[in-house]
């Protein structure tokens, strides 16, 4: 079987609610620690296609995205985002 790469972070419920489930289906799983191990540019580009798109990577709701501007801009698939 394949295992299934389950990106969380330490202390999400929804993460561990979702390991739960799939280890009671029989999944194999592979726990990634978002914080513990960030992603690469190369790995934000493989989930984001992988997502339909970066804006459904992201929380545009969320206070860390709208305290860094962030919310002025439109996310745009033809546009790199800027590296910093």
């Amino acid at each position: 079987m394949i295992p299934v790469d389950l990106y969380t972070a330490a202390g999400c419920l929804g993460g561990e609610r979702m390991r739960a489930l799939l280890v009671r289906t029989g999944c194999s799983v592979r726990p990634r620690d978002l914080f513990a191990q960030l992603l690469s540019r190369d790995d934000l580009k493989q989930l984001a296609g992988m997502a339909g798109g970066v804006r459904h990577l992201l929380s545009t709701q969320a206070p860390r995205y709208r305290e860094r501007g962030l919310g002025v801009h439109a996310l745009d698939r033809d546009r790199p985002a800027s590296s910093g």
